[in-house]
C-alpha cells in the first residue's frame, strides 16, 4: 500500500518499520514489491497518456467540435456558448411570441412582427447554420387561411348581399361586386397581389407567379426593418400548419457578426374581406443553430 505523504515520518509502526526509498514511503516488508508494481503501473499509465495524446493530435479537432456541436438555441452542452441567439423580447424559453389580431392589409408592414439576431461567439472557431421557425398555436383562427370568394356587397354598409350571384345582378341592385378570382397573379419576391395581370401568361412575363391555391395568410423575412425592400424569404401559412412549426428560413450561414432577421405575419387584403377583420393569430418564433462541417 502506497502512502502519499510529503512530510517526514515521526512515528514507527510496532510491527513494521516505514522506510523511504526513491521517494516512496512504504512498509519495509512489502517495499520492493510495491515499488516494482507501482513502476509497472506508471509505465502503463504513461503508455495510455501517450496513446491519448496521439489520439488528440489525430482527432483533436473532431473532439473539440463535437463538444461544441451540442447546441439548442442558447443552451450549450460544453465549455461555452458558441451560438448566440438574441430575441427582441425573449419569453425566457428561447422563443418570442408573435401574437395578436390581424386585419386585411396591402403589405407586411401592417402585420404582426418580431426580430431575431444570430451569430457565433467571438471565442469560438466553428462554422454553423441557423434556422428560423414560427410555431402556429391552436388559438389561431382558421379563417385567416381562407380566401374570400367573389360576392355582392351593399355599397354603404359592406354587408354581403348573397342574393346576387354575379356582377350584373349585383350592379342592377345598386350593390358593389367584389371580385376574388380563384386564380390570380402574385409578385415572386413579395407575394403581393398583381391585379393588373389577369392571365397566367401576362403574370409570368412580369416576374409573377400564377396562383391557383394560395393562402391569404403570409409571412415575410427581411434582413432590415424597412419593408419597402424585397424580403429574403416569403411563404404561406395554411390551415394544416395549425399546431405545428413552419420553417421560414434555414441554412443561414452564421458568422461572428450578428445577423438580424425581421419577421412579419400579414393578411393579404386583396384576398380577404371584412369578415376577416380582427381575427386572432397565436404563435411564437424560435431559432436554432447547428454546427456545420
Amino acid at each position: 500500500m502506497i502512502l502519499f505523504v510529503n512530510t517526514k515520518i515521526k512515528k514507527m509502526s510496532k510491527k513494521m518499520k516505514l522506510v523511504e526509498n526513491n521517494n516512496y514511503l512504504c512498509y519495509s516488508l512489502y517495499c520492493r514489491g510495491n515499488i516494482m508494481n507501482d513502476i509497472k503501473k506508471k509505465n502503463i499509465v504513461l503508455s495510455v497518456v501517450v496513446m491519448l495524446i496521439g489520439l488528440m493530435v489525430a482527432g483533436g479537432t473532431y473532439a473539440f467540435l463535437y463538444v461544441q456541436a451540442n447546441v439548442t438555441n442558447t443552451n450549450y452542452i460544453g465549455v461555452s456558448t458558441c451560438f448566440l441567439i438574441d430575441y427582441d423580447i425573449d419569453n425566457g424559453d428561447n422563443t418570442q411570441n408573435i401574437t395578436g389580431t390581424l386585419f386585411p392589409s396591402l403589405g407586411p408592414s401592417d402585420g404582426l412582427n418580431g426580430r431575431v439576431g444570430l451569430k457565433i461567439n467571438a471565442d469560438c472557431s466553428v462554422n454553423g447554420t441557423g434556422t428560423l421557425k414560427i410555431h402556429i398555436n391552436n388559438g389561431t383562427s382558421a379563417s385567416l387561411m381562407q380566401k374570400a370568394t367573389s360576392h355582392c356587397e351593399d355599397k354603404k354598409t359592406g354587408e354581403v348581399l348573397s342574393t346576387y350571384a354575379n356582377a350584373s345582378t349585383c350592379s342592377s341592385a345598386g350593390g358593389k361586386w367584389r371580385d376574388y378570382p380563384a386564380s390570380y397573379c402574385e409578385d415572386k419576391n413579395t407575394l403581393q397581389r398583381l391585379k393588373e395581370y389577369t392571365t397566367s401568361a401576362s403574370c409570368t412575363s412580369h416576374n409573377g407567379n400564377w396562383i391557383t391555391n394560395g393562402s391569404p395568410l403570409k409571412y415575410a423575412v427581411y434582413n432590415t426593418n424597412d419593408t419597402n425592400t424585397n424580403p429574403i424569404k416569403v411563404g404561406y401559412i395554411t390551415s394544416s400548419s395549425i399546431g405545428s412549426d413552419v420553417v421560414i428560413h434555414d441554412t443561414i450561414e452564421l458568422t461572428h457578426s450578428e445577423q438580424l432577421f425581421y419577421i412579419y405575419i400579414w393578411l393579404d387584403g386583396y384576398l380577404t374581406d371584412n369578415s376577416h377583420a380582427d381575427l386572432a393569430f397565436d404563435g411564437y418564433i424560435s431559432a436554432s443553430a447547428t454546427q456545420s462541417d
